[in-house]
């Protein structure tokens, strides 16, 4: 089976389980390294949210992809879509993930103030028993980790593990909804990341349900934010996290 498959099937599940839930369309993208580069994933996936937005006159007028100081993904769209925006109170957001030669994309055209996605392939989650309980104390706060464990213990290996990666994806997405990433430690993360303990993921379904404390609270309060909800969704051995900000 190619692998555009079960991403194809992940991405649909979670526009319509979304759109569902929230009634705001969000479209997602996914593509092999070697189909489309980043830009082009990002200015197909975002063209699309405009359509699907009902704003298809200023479909493919020229936008242009740049970066904050934190590494979020920006969009400068052109005058006329500009004006077109501000007069309906609606943004272009985008978001971006890259995992073992494949690259995300999602995006909207809405009054929502950021989106996340993260994207994880379940057959590179190798940690089991002793080392999987040390590296999920290590970044989750303790409620959430042993809520986490009381769950876990009981699964299959294959469950454990995608709940595992569940937990990780989605304090990824919702770092990056707030627009700031995730620091991992070890160098990894920029000086205004978010420590993975400020993202407390307390329930993967119905819903995700996350809870923000210390920087990650600061950050979601600068932004005038008023909610963070947060979806995963897994087909086969692929596992898809989407936070959105509003």
């Amino acid at each position: 089976m190619h692998m555009q498959e079960p991403l194809f099937a992940l991405t649909t599940m979670a526009e319509s389980e979304i759109f569902r839930t929230i009634r705001e369309p969000v479209c997602l993208g996914v593509s092999i390294h070697t189909d489309l580069s980043e830009n082009e994933l990002f200015t197909r996936v975002l063209n699309r949210a405009i359509i699907t937005a009902g704003m298809t006159a200023y479909a493919w007028e020229p936008l242009l992809p740049g970066y904050s100081e934190l590494g979020q993904p920006l969009v400068l769209p052109g005058e006329q879509l500009t004006r077109h925006l501000e007069s309906v109170g609606a943004a272009p957001i985008i978001s971006f993930t890259h995992e073992n030669g494949l690259h995300m994309a999602g995006a909207a055209i809405s009054p929502l103030r950021g989106i996340g996605v993260d994207l994880v392939r379940l057959s590179r989650v190798k940690r089991e028993g002793e080392r999987m309980w040390s590296m999920a104390r290590k970044f989750m706060s303790e409620n959430e980790y042993q809520s986490f464990r009381q769950l876990a213990e009981n699964e299959t290996h294959s469950a454990r593990s995608a709940r595992f990666a569940a937990h990780f994806s989605l304090m990824e997405s919702a770092s990056k909804a707030l627009g700031a990433g995730l620091m991992l430690g070890l160098g990894i993360g920029r000086s205004g990341s978010l420590p993975c303990r400020d993202i407390h993921v307390n329930s993967l379904k119905p819903g995700a349900h996350m809870e923000l404390t210390g920087k990650a609270k600061n950050r979601f309060d600068q932004l005038g934010a008023v909610t963070l909800k947060g979806f995963s969704f897994k087909q086969r051995e692929y596992l898809l996290s989407v936070a959105l900000l509003s």
